[in-house]
């Protein structure tokens, strides 16, 4: 059997012909306009920059894995889990920030945190983008409870987020151990409410992830958030992903209407390749379950939602528990 990195070199072989011929066939286009429909010089271009994604990704020798879920489904816990270390903020706190990476690094050297912040710009466009969403009637109370209080909290301390907005560069801070930024981080997100609500995305480099490739987990924010904003960055990381690791609570054996969207973006991406094909579904939280006997009885349930996903990458689990 091939090793992945074969597979990579022989595909990346593959898509620079591919791209060689897409390029001439642009240009002919271009010049014979006339005769091609628009139709079909719109598909042409819309692979060609799907061509071109790939390819990019296959030279810089990268595999990027999208880590998707309702909110509070448990994802950021299951990261910390794989980090060995609660670094991440879970699920027993709201966590405002929209993006998390976690990249693997080479060294103890390379190890990193960024903090991104949005702009002044941005922070406008979110509250507009609350106010849309409280105005609406596609959300429970309990999800709009909390995009009132975003909203009112930002509001409250626009003065003291607009600070933060002003560090285009954002912060850094390197580490040799990932415990030595465990404060730092929950600080940031928990303590310093301005500082939470401007973070735009939040990048961790660490050995814990180390590899012969860059390999990037990305925390996706749920699709249910109700902000635009957020919505179409979690589109952007879907998009992108050569795997996904779909994090799902065992009590709740259904595919609701967000999670079918999630999936469909996942699906759009490349025709030749279904989400079935890429995807781990794990059952967080699968201590909770009252006994052997409704365990089994659950598990059979969310099999039946995924006919096509092989019954090993079905995979139960205790995030929480294994930390602990």
């Amino acid at each position: 059997m091939a090793t992945w990195l074969e597979t990579c070199a022989k595909q990346l072989t593959r898509l620079e012909k591919t791209s060689v011929l897409s390029d001439k066939l642009i240009t002919l286009s271009n010049k014979t306009g006339v005769d091609i429909s628009p139709e079909m010089l719109q598909k042409l271009e819309n692979e060609h920059a799907r061509l071109n994604r790939q390819l990019e990704r296959l030279r810089a020798n990268r595999f990027e894995v999208a880590v998707i879920g309702l909110e509070k489904a448990g994802k950021s816990a299951l990261l910390n889990a794989w980090l060995g270390q609660e670094i991440l903020p879970s699920a027993r706190e709201r966590c405002t920030f929209t993006s998390t990476e976690i990249w693997s690094a080479q060294t103890e050297q390379d190890q990193l945190l960024s903090i991104q912040y949005y702009s002044r710009e941005e922070i406008a466009t979110l509250q507009q983008q609350r106010q849309v969403a409280l105005a609406g009637k596609l959300l429970s109370d309990k999800e709009k409870k909390e995009i009132q209080e975003d909203y009112n909290d930002t509001e409250k301390n626009l003065n003291a987020i607009y600070e933060f907005t002003k560090l285009k560069n954002g912060f850094k801070q390197s580490f040799l151990d990932i415990g030595e930024i465990s404060d730092l981080l929950q600080s940031a997100i928990f303590k310093n409410r301005a500082q939470s609500l401007a973070i735009k995305r939040i990048q961790l480099k660490t050995v814990r992830l180390r590899s012969d490739r860059d390999i990037i987990f990305h925390d996706v924010p749920g699709f249910n958030s109700g902000i635009l904003m957020h919505a179409e960055q979690a589109v952007d990381r879907l998009r992108n992903c050569d795997a996904i690791i779909y994090a799902k609570e065992m009590k709740q054996p259904s595919i609701t209407g967000p999670e079918k969207e999630m999936l469909l973006v996942a699906d759009a991406e490349d025709p030749s390749l279904r989400v079935s094909d890429k995807v781990f579904v794990v059952l967080t939280q699968a201590d909770a379950m009252d006994d052997q006997i409704d365990f089994r009885d659950t598990l059979a349930k969310h099999k039946t939602f995924w006919p096509s996903v092989p019954e090993r990458r079905l995979l139960p689990v205790c995030a929480r528990s294994h930390l602990v």
